[in-house]
């Protein structure tokens, strides 16, 4: 499954973070063994979750890149040692995308750290998205590499899943060839919505706090003040909303929701270069499947 390389190409796609149900980076990777990306390699993140077909064996692989990830280099356990050798990977890459997928129609996002290329917006202008969530206080490799791109892409389990698959793995290859090709656009960082990831909610913890009666809410939707308040968090002015909610496909049965707040753009975003376009002017460069 994992696509060898002998010398490493400027541009890395991890796939594979997590492991089936998610399908758009597999399918990547397939594609990308018929038909190379020039400048590019493909290599799959959680080969043990892959293999095993689940979203992870013992370890969430995507939360794993704390502050002690080389000691762990050695560690016996595949999901505590692959972040060392994931951080080896991506050194000197000029671009990494990390393809994640979700059962969603809605709520397409990409994902910066705190260290972050601004240039890798014009990446989620050409895919038609216009979403990005810091994940700056979660050990993430976009905290590791300012080079790394998260691609949070939608699978829509509830339609035509395939369709939507096929549809990624298009957009995913066009903007992979315009990096290749030099051709993504300076965007206007204000153009984009900005959220703060606060928190993951665990699926015991959501029959704990009778939140599985709240089964409704939509990605990106408002969260109903009465559930912020169930899951302890300050009432503040700023808009929580819903990363994903209920959602369905893991394995261990944990995955339930994530909660997001909107908030201004970091301020080493901030700036409205006149040369730079807008996201009105920037033509998206692939059509939907569907």
């Amino acid at each position: 499954m994992r696509a060898q390389t002998v010398e490493a190409n400027p541009h890395l796609a991890l796939v594979g973070m997590h492991g089936l149900p998610e399908r758009t980076g597999l399918a990547l990777l397939e594609s990308c063994q018929e038909n190379p990306i020039a400048g590019w390699d493909v290599e799959v993140a959680n080969e043990a979750a892959v293999a095993a077909g689940v979203r992870y064996v013992e370890h969430n692989l995507a939360w794993a890149f704390g502050p002690d990830l080389f000691d762990r280099a050695n560690d016996d356990v595949y999901e505590l040692r692959r972040p060392s050798e994931l951080c080896d990977m991506v050194q000197g890459r000029k671009t990494v995308l990390e393809v994640h997928d979700r059962p969603d129609d809605v709520g397409e996002y990409v994902a910066i750290g705190g260290a972050y290329c601004a240039r890798l917006l014009g990446v989620a202008a050409l895919m038609g998205v216009r979403s990005v969530v810091s994940q700056v206080r979660f050990p993430t490799l976009s905290n590791y590499s300012c080079t790394n791109l998260v691609v949070e892409l939608c699978r829509d389990d509830e339609g035509d899943s395939t369709a939507r698959v096929a549809d990624n793995v298009v957009r995913l290859r066009s903007v992979m060839e315009a990096i290749s090709a030099n051709t993504v656009p300076a965007v206007d960082e204000r153009d984009f919505d900005y959220y703060d990831y606060v928190r993951e909610i665990h699926g015991d913890e959501a029959r704990t706090l009778g939140l599985e009666q709240d089964a409704s809410i939509q990605a990106f939707s408002p969260i109903p003040e009465h559930i912020i308040r169930r899951l302890g968090l300050p009432i503040e002015k700023q808009r929580y909303v819903a990363e994903y909610w209920n959602g369905v496909g893991s394995a261990q049965g944990e995955w339930f929701g994530g909660v997001m707040r909107q908030i201004p753009p970091p301020k080493q975003l901030r700036g409205r270069p006149t040369e730079r376009a807008e996201l009105r002017d920037i033509e998206v460069v692939y059509a939907r499947a569907s």
